[in-house]
């Protein structure tokens, strides 16, 4: 099945012994083995998210971004509002996590997207940056 941008497989897990779902993404390693299947009755389990989902501190933040960094945006973010900036840019107003889930989807972005705003998101952002960047000297 597919949810959420990512393959699962339902099936049989041997070392559980029970129905499971697998993120097709996580598998690292598969054997065919020569033993038969032994066919079991098998009912699809509904696939719910878990319910419940870290809070992190929510901020606006505006960005300026090419046309690339735009359709990302568009598509991926908790997006206010986008207004072109001139014929080259866009001026986004987007909320983000001031957390790392935060500054690793900015990051995503490359050089596609630029902080406009300086204020709490910024900070944590350049910090995070810092943090990368004293790992590679």
């Amino acid at each position: 099945m597919f949810r959420n941008r990512y393959w699962y497989l339902q099936g049989y897990s041997i070392e559980r012994e029970d129905f499971r779902t697998f993120k097709l993404s996580r598998i690292l390693h598969l054997d065919v083995l020569p033993e038969t299947f032994i066919p079991r009755e098998f009912v699809v389990k509904p696939f719910n998210p878990p319910k419940q989902y870290p809070v992190f501190e929510m901020l606006e933040v505006d960005l300026l971004l090419d046309r690339t960094g735009r359709e990302q945006i568009i598509e991926r973010a908790n997006l206010i509002e986008i207004k072109p900036e001139d014929q080259t840019y866009f001026l986004a107003k987007v909320i983000l996590p001031n957390h790392e889930a935060g500054y690793r989807f900015l990051l995503n972005l490359g050089k596609h997207a630029t902080i406009k705003s300086q204020n709490e998101f910024y900070d944590g952002f350049v910090a995070y940056l810092e943090d990368i960047q004293m790992k590679y000297q």
